[in-house]
């Protein structure tokens, strides 16, 4: 990671978890729970309100063309991502590894920043789990340049990233902001937010 770039990590309670404590709770008190939704069926419950220093607000992912990927020495011999490996659910970014095994999304930023602005993301994932151990490679581009990336260990326990990191150029509105991520397990991953500071 780079080494200007500031983590901080927070106990993760997901929501399986979430789930089982109003289960618990709902049963106390001799009343129903309602099942979770379907993947792909839209939910009830209204997604945050846009930040006003957002630089994205995940309405716009796109995939775009793997002969642009500026990592592609990290693809593999065959991409599979179906429309179940990435999808926007309460207002924050999705991936499941099991249904995309390389992740090659892009969002137009929607608004400029000067280089050696302050940026801030937080990425969530459950625990972490492969066939044998290996690392899973994040990155966050403008455009074709690097602006943040890490290797988290898989498998490994669910955690909570809050990252800051300076950006090294310029970002005007509309370019692409691009999402690099893959391992080689089924495993869920969030953006929930990417802003300025």
């Amino acid at each position: 990671m780079d080494p200007m770039a500031a983590v901080v990590r927070v106990p993760y309670v997901g929501w399986r978890s979430v789930g089982a404590l109003l289960v618990c709770a709902a049963a106390a008190c001799g009343q129903g729970v309602e099942s979770a939704p379907e993947r792909g069926v839209a939910s009830e419950i209204a997604a945050p309100a846009l930040d006003s220093a957002a630089l994205i607000d995940h309405a716009s992912w796109r995939p775009y063309d793997p002969t642009l990927d500026p990592l592609r020495a990290h693809q593999p011999d065959r991409i599979e991502c179906d429309v179940a490996g990435w999808f926007v659910e309460f207002g924050e970014l999705e991936i499941d590894t099991g249904h995309c095994n390389y992740l090659l999304i892009e969002h137009p930023a929607l608004r400029s920043l000067p280089a050696g602005s302050k940026v801030e993301l937080e990425l969530r994932h459950f625990d972490l789990t492969a066939p044998e151990a290996a690392t899973a490679p994040v990155a966050l581009l403008f455009d074709d340049e690097i602006q943040w990336q890490t290797q988290i260990a898989v498998p490994g326990p669910a955690d909570v990233a809050i990252v800051e990191f300076t950006s090294t150029r310029a970002l005007a509105q509309g370019e692409p902001i691009r999402l690099h991520l893959h391992n080689h397990g089924e495993n869920n991953w969030t953006l929930a937010h990417l802003r300025v500071r």
